[in-house]
């Protein structure tokens, strides 16, 4: 097979010799492009290596001559780049480089426009290019390629501040998250959704949220968030937190669904049940389950009771929890298996004996409890010194 390195006497034969050329003909760089550009749509020209290597010449040389003056020609480069002028190529799903000529070409452009990226050094050429790259691989259906670029978005976002806008910002955070969504093997369900943390980030908390923001992109992240596991307490609270009243005061369908979000992070089971009687035609819009969420908020009442005493009756179990008492021990089973709940059953005193519990929140009440456990801790540790110092 060809490669760029095999050919180095060409390559710096173009180097030496383009400056000469450009002084004389301003535009025979842009046709250089154009034939190379057009070589690559072609199904004949397949010498991937090779065309890499010319493209990153190319590039060289437009930035010898200053990056300002040739931004232009690389943004323009840039967009022939994910532009394919006769069909779409997408890489089908487990296609083989070696024998599908389409994936071929579309894991080239990538490669390519990834070239483009790191030779710039610009930080609005950076930007123009990097997402260029998350869309043509989100288009192109390679975005497992892509995504572990992801953990350096917001560390770019912040180091190009004073060359890209809070609506840059904003539509990266998106596209970001688009591409983790589109790529569940190479990040979490998680991860992706911190990225929209990071969008709603870039709004102020005190003014509604523009009509843009309000629609199908926060409905659905409010819908996960709703919909996320028993234990995702951290998450569930960031996004509460994330997102205020007064943002989501203009839209009625965030408005109700960020009052569920928070009854699930902060309410009751009672709070929960009469949520689900006013808004069932909402429930059943967004197709969250109601009988799931009901019982995630017993597990949760079940940790609430669990954070008030050491042990535990059956029967205040089922009190509380509103439940058959003989339902209590399966209920237990399944906070335990949820991870939200550690404990010991014992099934002939009918006793729940508790050694660790989730709270769904914590705030001054909690600190103040954790501050009573160690001073009584430490208390008893000075009683076992004194008792030793006695005997």
């Amino acid at each position: 097979m060809l490669c760029f390195e095999k050919h180095i006497a060409p390559t710096n034969l173009v180097l030496t010799s383009l400056p000469f050329f450009l002084s004389f003909f301003p535009s025979f760089l842009l046709l250089l492009l154009s034939l190379i550009l057009n070589a690559l749509f072609s199904p004949l020209f397949c010498i991937c290596a090779a065309i890499e290597g010319c493209f990153r010449a190319i590039i060289s040389v437009i930035l010898r001559f200053g990056e300002d003056e040739g931004s232009s020609n690389i943004q323009d480069m840039v967009t022939r780049l994910c532009t394919d002028k006769s069909t779409a190529l997408t890489v089908p799903e487990g296609a083989d480089e070696a024998t599908n000529a389409g994936f071929a070409k579309c894991r080239l452009r990538l490669k390519i426009l990834l070239s483009v990226f790191n030779l710039c050094s610009s930080h609005s050429n950076k930007y123009i290019t990097i997402m260029a790259v998350f869309q043509y691989a989100l288009d192109t259906n390679q975005a497992n390629s892509v995504a572990i670029f992801h953990p350096r978005v917001v560390q770019w976002c912040d180091a190009w501040t004073n060359s890209i806008s809070t609506e840059d910002k904003q539509k990266m955070y998106l596209l970001v998250r688009a591409v983790l969504v589109a790529a569940p093997n190479a990040a979490s369900a998680q991860e992706a959704r911190s990225f929209f943390l990071s969008f709603i980030g870039t709004f102020p908390k005190d003014t509604a949220l523009p009509a843009s923001a309000t629609g199908e992109i926060t409905v659905a992240a409010l819908v996960e968030y709703i919909q996320t596991s028993v234990d995702g307490y951290d998450e569930r609270n960031l996004a509460l937190g994330a997102l205020s009243e007064v943002q989501v005061s203009g839209s009625d369908a965030c408005k109700q669904l960020r009052a569920l979000l928070q009854i699930i992070c902060t309410g009751t089971l009672a709070d929960f049940s009469a949520f689900s009687k006013s808004n069932s035609s909402l429930l059943s819009k967004y197709s969250i389950d109601s009988s799931e969420i009901e019982n995630n908020m017993r597990l949760f009442a079940l940790c609430s009771l669990a954070t008030m005493k050491d042990s535990l009756t059956y029967a205040e179990i089922a009190t509380g929890l509103g439940i058959h008492v003989d339902d209590v021990e399966m209920t237990v089973v399944e906070a335990i298996a949820n991870n939200v709940l550690e404990a010991n059953m014992d099934q002939i005193k009918r006793t729940v004996t508790i050694t660790r519990c989730s709270y769904r929140t914590f705030n001054t009440a909690q600190w103040k409890d954790v501050q009573t456990k160690l001073n009584t801790l430490r208390d008893d540790i000075a009683s076992v010194f004194q008792n030793m110092n006695m005997a």
